[in-house]
């Protein structure tokens, strides 16, 4: 299957069809969605040209707390799916419909017209194989474990950190983050006591599987001292 493209549209009328998937050999799939809202004209007509990089400013406009760190996080992640590879180009990975909808339901509620587009990315993802080998569930569970409050959206950002960690960019990156600072306030608020625990502030991503590896009781480190190790400069040090 293709990346989902808005093939089909009749914008100007209150309708639109979202007929995003592709089969290999370009056929388009019957898979349909089709979305009825009145007063959406305007916006529904640039919905239909617009690439996938272009949901985030659209995302954050219909939440309901756009300057929260929570809220860019959610937005960058999902946003930033088509970038992603294989089963992590889920908007969030690891959630099922009911529990996505409630996620946008609650973080960005006037986003009702993205919804079948961001359910058929959800639904490609989920086809893709995972391999045997990566640290999604570890991560989430790691996250987890370290949530400061036992709630529904702390579930949200373990798996929109764990998805974006997934990609290969620095971790603000990969959340859609505008740098490092607003990665490291959602951590302080939200995972405080794994925020607590890298005290040298060592880059995320490398942070989270160097846990994991002490967990499984696994040495990856050179050095037993990160001060005299030789891979000071790749694990510390600016994000650029």
């Amino acid at each position: 299957m293709q990346k989902s493209a808005l093939a089909k549209s009749r914008c100007g009328s209150r309708h639109i069809v979202l007929s995003g998937l592709r089969h290999s050999d370009g056929q388009p799939s019957q898979r349909r969605a089709t979305v009825r809202f009145a007063g959406l004209a305007p916006f529904l007509h640039r919905l239909c040209h617009m690439n996938a990089t272009d949901l985030r400013p659209h995302l954050l406009a219909f939440a309901s707390h756009p300057q929260l760190p929570e809220t860019q996080a959610l937005a960058g992640t999902i946003a930033l799916a088509p970038r992603r590879r294989g089963p992590w180009r889920a908007p969030l990975a690891g959630l099922g419909a009911h529990e996505f909808d409630g996620l946008l339901l609650t973080y960005f509620p006037a986003a009702a017209p993205l919804r079948p587009l961001l359910h058929i990315w959800r639904e490609q993802a989920e086809a893709e194989k995972r391999t045997g080998m990566d640290e999604f569930d570890d991560l989430v569970a790691l996250l987890l474990a370290h949530q400061t409050t036992d709630a529904p959206d702390s579930r949200w950002l373990a798996h929109a950190i764990a998805t974006a960690s997934m990609a290969d960019n620095h971790l603000w990156q990969d959340l859609g983050l505008p740098s490092r600072v607003e990665l490291n306030a959602l951590m302080t608020t939200r995972f405080t006591s794994l925020k607590l625990k890298n005290v040298g502030d060592m880059k995320w991503k490398k942070f989270f599987y160097r846990q994991l590896c002490e967990q499984a009781e696994v040495l990856i480190c050179k050095s037993p001292s990160c001060a005299n190790c030789c891979d000071y400069s790749i694990c510390f040090g600016p994000e650029t």
